[in-house]
């Protein structure tokens, strides 16, 4: 086990807080807190497997995010008095190993007082401000990693966007019949103008934009450019973009140099 989860235990343990569950979640031992465990699980990198465990983790429990190291780094006193209020959901990763992570979690006092209709009502405010903001999804791929990588976009959440394309230079040859039935249902913008590899990426996302302005300029509040190794949640994607200004000429994100 990594040492910084080894002594965020160690830390847990000294204030033996008799309402704190522990449990260790690995790829063997997810199924059993996630038991409508997606299909194209197994075929995601494993940083995909563990974005899809915690996302399904908070779902399903409920609470927040908290990442384990922070037990260590901060006096946990300080830091359980604050978040007892949340059901708390704390996760670590491991890349190089099976380990998905560790997570705990504090049942909150506060949630058996929840009014059901304000939740519902809380729910329903949250779901009609993403309906109002309408994205298009451009996903950078290309042919070695279209029936992969993009495979596992496809089946997760590409279709959560109103509407998304695969920004590829080519289709691969020599498909299998499943994998010629799995290309017919992904949507592949036809971009021809631009070469595989990394040196081709700026054309490629300029190409995408381009053919996104000439055919759904007017379609779309905003267009969202994301690669086919990118774990988008594109709920909490459009909660933000529903409170920016739609008319206003501004990008969003990371300026890659």
């Amino acid at each position: 086990m990594p040492s910084h989860i080894c002594l965020s235990l160690k830390t847990l343990h000294c204030h033996n807080r008799q309402d704190f569950s522990l449990k260790l979640v690995t790829k063997a031992t997810a199924k059993q807190y996630i038991i409508d465990i997606h299909s194209a699980f197994d075929r995601l990198i494993p940083a995909h497997q563990a974005d899809y465990v915690r996302c399904r983790l908070l779902e399903i429990f409920g609470g927040m995010y908290v990442d384990i190291d922070i037990v260590a780094l901060q006096s946990f006193k300080k830091w359980y008095d604050y978040l007892t209020q949340y059901d708390i959901v704390g996760y670590s990763w491991k890349p190089d190993g099976d380990e998905i992570g560790n997570i705990f979690y504090i049942r909150s006092r506060l949630n058996y007082n929840l009014d059901p209709y304000e939740t519902i009502l809380h729910y329903r405010h949250n779901e009609k401000m993403q309906n109002l903001t309408r994205i298009l999804c451009l996903i950078l791929t290309s042919a070695n990693t279209l029936v992969t990588r993009a495979r596992a976009v496809h089946e997760t959440w590409a279709s959560r966007c109103d509407k998304y394309y695969f920004i590829c230079e080519t289709i691969p040859k020599n498909l299998t019949n499943n994998e010629i039935q799995l290309i017919k249902s992904m949507s592949i913008a036809p971009i021809n103008n631009t070469l595989p590899g990394y040196d081709h990426l700026t054309l490629k996302s300029r190409l995408g934009f381009y053919f996104a302005y000439e055919h759904h300029q007017n379609d779309f509040d905003w267009f969202v450019k994301a690669d086919d190794d990118t774990y988008l949640i594109v709920e909490n994607l459009k909660l933000f973009l529903s409170k920016q200004n739609t008319s206003e000429p501004i990008t969003f994100g990371y300026n890659f140099k």
